[in-house]
């Protein structure tokens, strides 16, 4: 019998400790392509990823050109990808809350398993950008930050994601819980399947959501990786149906509808581009005389016409 207890206590203790260290990680490499560094939390130096690593909370990931990472959340398996020229902290990991992550430059993509109990509609995943916060139930969408003019634009691909505008990152406040508190406010904006939205510093909310162009969003569904353009190759236009170009998109709302006229209905607009390197969206134009540019079918990446 002593020895029946001494084993169980053994295994109880073993379990806790396995438990405790699990706590301390966020994800795991699954796929991992050209150079990728990690910061970790407390190191001096940055080391080079590797597939199969374990990472930590509050580890930094920083892409090159050419190059991308994604993760699998533990927990969840909720898919995170970091595109070429990113930089991206991975902070919390709160069972409770919701994932958190900080994009500070470049691109993600994300698909956020829903939560087991559908009933529950609480938020289970947060981003935060210099000019933006983000909360995900369970959805995919792209999000692009230009570290330089501090734009944020959110791509949503499938469900929806509420964005609010948000100012500069302060590093005396704890992300998740700055995040949280900011998606709770009656000025959060839902982004739904197939529309874009937009927060520029100069701007007091986030732009009202609008479509985005059909090729740009089936590209950007196929280019799971974020890979970028390859230069020196033909862009090839696609010819999309009346029905595929349905499905990419969401039905439009009441207050959608209500900004037609006799002569200009949301069928008659193709769609605006999300330019993914400045994160500026380009809208699109009623009548479709102005050409205001195309985009590549293998990245999704805007190309402004010439001229």
């Amino acid at each position: 019998m002593k020895n029946l207890t001494l084993i169980a206590l053994s295994t109880l203790l073993l379990s806790s400790s396995v438990d405790a260290a699990a706590k301390k990680f966020y994800a795991k490499v699954t796929v991992l392509k050209g150079r990728v560094s990690q910061l970790a939390p407390g190191a001096h130096n940055a080391s080079w990823v590797k597939k199969g690593d374990f990472l930590k909370q509050d580890t930094s990931l920083v892409t090159r050109s050419r190059s991308f990472i994604k993760v699998k959340v533990l927990g969840d398996g909720s898919n995170v990808t970091l595109g070429p020229e990113s930089k991206l902290v991975l902070n919390k990991l709160i069972k409770s809350k919701g994932s958190v992550v900080t994009l500070l430059t470049g691109t993600i993509r994300a698909k956020i398993n829903k939560r087991k109990d559908a009933k529950k509609k609480e938020t289970k995943f947060y981003i935060r950008t210099q000019s933006a916060a983000l909360g995900v139930r369970g959805t995919e969408f792209v999000v692009a930050v230009n570290q330089e003019n501090k734009v944020t634009s959110l791509i949503t691909l499938e469900g929806e994601v509420d964005m609010i505008k948000a100012d500069t990152l302060r590093p005396d406040v704890k992300v998740e819980d700055e995040v949280e508190a900011s998606l709770k406010t009656d000025q959060v904006t839902t982004v739904r399947k197939g529309r874009a939205s937009t927060s520029y510093l100069h701007k007091e909310a986030v732009t009202v959501p609008q479509k985005v162009n059909p090729a740009q969003l089936v590209a950007l569904q196929k280019n799971d990786s974020l890979t970028q353009e390859v230069k020196g190759q033909k862009v090839k236009t696609i010819e999309l149906s009346e029905a595929r170009k349905e499905e990419l998109y969401a039905p439009d709302t009441e207050a959608e509808k209500a900004m037609e006229t006799p002569d200009i209905t949301t069928k008659d607009v193709s769609g605006g581009f999300v330019d993914l390197k400045s994160a500026i969206f380009i809208p699109a134009t009623a009548d479709g005389q102005l050409k205001v540019g195309t985009v590549d079918n293998r990245s999704g990446q805007y190309i402004p016409p010439k001229g």
